[in-house]
């Protein structure tokens, strides 16, 4: 998809924490990948590439790139807490279908979200 220098790119960040009771799911990525690329499908994002990192005792950072963004991901076991962060390029972003489905997926509980539209 080309575009013209004059049209404006239009994106939507997605910046969520949320609490997950669940020891496995954030401290073992590779407990944790298989619902994090199910929450992927479920929203038709298409993976260009992905990494992460693994930290002892345990947690971990990962990062997906996408062909109209990406989204990070990093966990705190200790304080059961996760962040996700979600940038989307296009005009269609709906937050509300997105946290629906990560709730679905994942066991996040107590999810606090901010949204900055460019």
């Amino acid at each position: 998809m080309s575009r013209d220098r004059n049209e404006s790119v239009r994106g939507a960040h997605l910046m969520m924490k949320g609490i997950i009771l669940s020891d496995e799911f954030l401290s073992s990525f590779p407990f944790a990948r298989p619902f994090l690329e199910r929450i992927i499908r479920e929203l038709h994002l298409s993976i260009v590439s992905h990494t992460s990192h693994s930290f002892l005792p345990h947690g971990y950072s990962c990062s997906y790139l996408f062909t109209d963004g990406h989204m990070n991901i990093h966990t705190y076991p200790d304080e059961h807490i996760i962040y996700i962060n979600i940038f989307l390029i296009g005009e269609y972003f709906d937050e509300n279908h997105m946290i629906h489905i990560l709730c679905q997926i994942a066991p996040i509980q107590n999810m606090t979200r901010n949204v900055i539209r460019q």
